[in-house]
């Protein structure tokens, strides 16, 4: 049996920071669009194998939007893309690192940030001329003292939508 905590009738993981439901709380109630980056919270993922606690995972899926929530007698929060949508992707309220929100063109706001978010250090790389997706960007990762390995994370058509990924995770 799953547990919650109810604020305002939204129904919160029991495991999601107070703050974290504040936050979501407040973006659904005023409308506003967030950010969400997802990532490790714990020492232990989902499936009980050790992990690198607050590693963004660099999720680029359904974590932009206004927030909302689902019918039913469990209304569990929903990331909502844009007006036009009439649904949306399921929050996952217990894994959230940090939370931004649009402010003008380029700017965003910080609304949370777990203490233990590790800002990831990506890198862009040309792929070979004639290529379909010739941009990549690689998450550089160290694997032991000495040795640095970058690891393959997203493909673009053009070096300014490779820009623009990059330039979510480090604002």
């Amino acid at each position: 049996m799953k547990l919650y905590n109810v604020l305002n009738g939204t129904f919160y993981d029991d495991r999601t920071h107070a703050v974290v439901a504040n936050v979501l709380e407040r973006a659904r109630l005023g409308g506003y669009r967030i950010h969400i980056h997802y990532g490790h919270v714990g020492d232990v993922d989902c499936m009980g194998s050790p992990c690198e606690k607050g590693r963004d995972w660099l999720e680029k899926s359904g974590v932009e939007g206004r927030v909302g929530r689902s019918c039913g007698r469990i209304k569990i929060p929903l990331m909502i893309h844009n007006s036009r949508c009439v649904g949306g992707h399921c929050i996952l309220d217990d894994c959230i690192l940090r939370i931004t929100r649009s402010i003008g063109r380029d700017g965003r706001d910080v609304l949370y940030q777990s203490p233990d978010w590790k800002r990831p250090e990506l890198r862009l790389k040309r792929l070979a001329e004639g290529l379909d997706f010739s941009w990549e960007v690689e998450r550089m990762e160290t694997v032991s003292p000495g040795i640095v390995r970058g690891d393959p994370q997203a493909r673009f058509r053009t070096k300014l939508a490779a820009e623009r990924y990059i330039n979510r995770f480090t604002e």
